[in-house]
């Protein structure tokens, strides 16, 4: 089982809390990126939301006082529809400010970059101060207790396997037959 690590953000390596040969757990710190602007932008859509929660208010209370009004004749229907608009497009904006918040938040979540299972580090292809790009290698990672035999049977012999049978496998580099299950 071998993975390579990489990012999902163009951003500065910060910190790389590996070397290779270094065993991790599964979701283990393995490195961070510059999160500053991230954070800025997770602020920036939290006080976006508080804005629009404020003239949200403002504009639930004129559409109680312009229903007021239209019920007693005061005001025309127009009048009582544009505060109704006004009231559902804050609404709209709210909800648009809170899936930026969201995608704020997820974007600040992939500066840390952990470990999706336990095993040991390969190859580090980058160091702190580097820029990782999306889909670039920064790290090597393997299993080393997750092991998998593939091999060319002839077709004769193939057809007598099944799933969840026991074989044993020869590894003559390393002098050890070891049992196997298909």
């Amino acid at each position: 089982e071998t993975t390579i690590i990489s990012s999902r953000l163009l951003a500065r390596i910060t910190n790389i809390a590996v070397r290779s040969g270094d065993l991790v757990e599964q979701g283990q710190l393995l490195l961070e990126l510059e999160k500053t602007d991230l954070l800025a932008r997770a602020q920036q859509a939290r006080e976006e939301i508080l804005s629009v929660e404020a003239r949200l208010t403002e504009a639930r209370r004129s559409l109680e006082r312009a229903e007021q009004l239209h019920k007693r004749g005061l005001i025309a229907i127009a009048d009582r529809d544009a505060a109704r608009a006004n009231a559902a497009s804050l609404e709209a904006k709210l909800g648009s400010a809170r899936q930026a918040l969201a995608e704020a938040e997820t974007a600040v979540g992939y500066t840390e970059i952990r470990s999706p299972i336990a095993g040991r580090i390969v190859d580090r292809f980058a160091e702190p101060g580097d820029t990782a790009s999306p889909g670039q290698k920064l790290l090597s990672l393997y299993n080393p207790f997750s092991l998998r035999v593939e091999a060319w049977v002839r077709e004769e012999l193939a057809l007598s396997l099944r799933p969840g049978r026991q074989l044993e496998v020869e590894l003559p580099g390393a002098a050890r037959t070891l049992s196997a299950i298909v």
